[in-house]
């Protein structure tokens, strides 16, 4: 058993690079089956009570993404102004929003997906086990790969509730 005191061996590491890989590209499989024939329109409609519309989640994976490929060392895909309308406690959109076209957002989160599987491929064990800074959610980079494989897994399961709500049938997994 792992103790708190005892380093992750390098097979356990590459064991969770492989995992991560393989969770973002099934999650990029759910989402694009659940919200791929969905319409910009219809992306900008909320639920209620407090239910965000697909545009809002696909742009809230984007932004996440973006952040954790900074966090990890890459490149990230959208500014600090284009996150902000995705961020988690960002106000819901309205008329006078201007929130990113859904074939915008495809495209950015196509291009965090490319980086960050690129970035899961180069990452050794060292760097997987260095610490986050104090505050972060969990202690260390190869954590924040497992916390954004089930981020990008909760946000895949509501594109098929948000698919659902649309009036769609339920998508071929």
């Amino acid at each position: 058993m792992k103790t708190e005191s005892q380093p992750v061996a390098a097979d356990s590491q590459r064991g969770r690079l492989e995992t991560f890989r393989t969770q973002l590209q099934f999650t990029e499989s759910v989402l694009r089956k659940n919200a791929g024939d969905i319409s910009h329109e219809e992306s900008l409609r909320s639920f209620q009570p407090a239910g965000n519309g697909l545009n809002w989640v696909l742009g809230h994976l984007v932004a996440i993404r973006s952040g954790m490929l900074a966090a990890l060392g890459g490149e990230a895909v959208w500014s600090a102004d284009e996150v902000a309308p995705y961020d988690r406690h960002a106000a819901a959109f309205s008329k006078a929003s201007k929130p990113k076209p859904l074939t915008e957002i495809w495209r950015a989160f196509e291009l965090t997906q490319s980086r960050l599987l690129e970035l899961a491929g180069r990452l050794t064990p060292a760097q997987l086990a260095q610490a986050l800074p104090a505050g972060a959610p969990v202690k260390t980079r190869g954590e924040l790969l497992a916390v954004l494989g089930f981020h990008d897994a909760y946000h895949a399961g509501q594109t098929g509730v948000i698919r659902r709500l649309l009036g769609k049938p339920p998508a071929n997994l």
